[in-house]
């Protein structure tokens, strides 16, 4: 069976979060629009690799934190 690998929205929330990012702040590290951001967290669209290697720089925690499989 072939493995799918998807982003743990809900743990890249949880870290803003608990970090108290804003995500004006967040999107601008991102060097993506606030919009662009909104829809990513809500999965209407997906994080790149570089944005997401630059939320888990952000947010101390290795990149395979935020990655899953089902």
């Amino acid at each position: 069976m072939k493995k799918t690998y998807y982003v743990d929205l809900a743990s890249v929330r949880a870290e803003i979060a608990r970090l108290g990012f804003k995500k004006k702040d967040l999107a601008e590290e991102l060097g993506i629009s606030f919009s662009s951001l909104s829809q990513k967290l809500n999965g209407k669209n997906q994080f790149s690799i570089n944005e997401l290697g630059n939320i888990a720089s952000l947010t101390n925690k290795p990149i395979d934190y935020y990655i899953k499989c089902n």
